[in-house]
């Protein structure tokens, strides 16, 4: 059964999700400078321009379930936070401070698969932009030769 935007925002918004959201930009928070993945999907999503990062917000809305878009939406804030800690302490960036979260192995792999898409469909629209650049470029060249060789074949009058 799908669910409308309408519906998917309101139940993301409980309370329940918001502890969860919470618990989760915790724990994103506290391993982003622990943690290889976390660090590379921070840079793929630092190296976004705003469309991409718009493009990923609405690819991520309207594919992840809701408990999947509260997982997300505490990964983003938790990435915009290590973003804004990054400029203001530098690199070395987040401190050990204690933080206090509980998830279970279930929600942990949850948080894991999120991740892991997350940074899957960042690397898809990054291609996407890529390709889509050289087949404009390529469209451009392609055709240029297609008219020489149109030209140099006219030339030669008829056999």
């Amino acid at each position: 059964m799908s669910m409308s935007s309408a519906s998917k925002t309101t139940q993301c918004n409980m309370g329940q999700d918001e502890s969860f959201i919470h618990d989760v930009f915790c724990c994103i928070s506290y391993i982003t400078h622990k943690s290889p993945l976390m660090q590379e999907l921070f840079s793929k999503w630092l190296a976004l321009n705003s469309g991409e990062a718009a493009l990923l917000n609405y690819v991520s809305f309207h594919i992840y379930s809701t408990s999947d878009m509260c997982i997300y939406t505490g990964i983003i804030k938790a990435i915009n936070f290590w973003n804004a800690i990054q400029d203001t302490e530098g690199a070395c960036g987040y401190h050990n401070n204690l933080v206090e979260f509980g998830l279970n192995k279930e929600q942990e792999k949850q948080i894991f698969k999120v991740i892991m898409d997350t940074s899957e469909i960042i690397s898809t629209i990054v291609k996407k932009a890529e390709l889509c650049e050289q087949i404009r470029e390529t469209k451009v060249t392609s055709f240029n030769r297609t008219l020489m060789f149109l030209q140099m074949h006219n030339q030669g009058g008829d056999a």
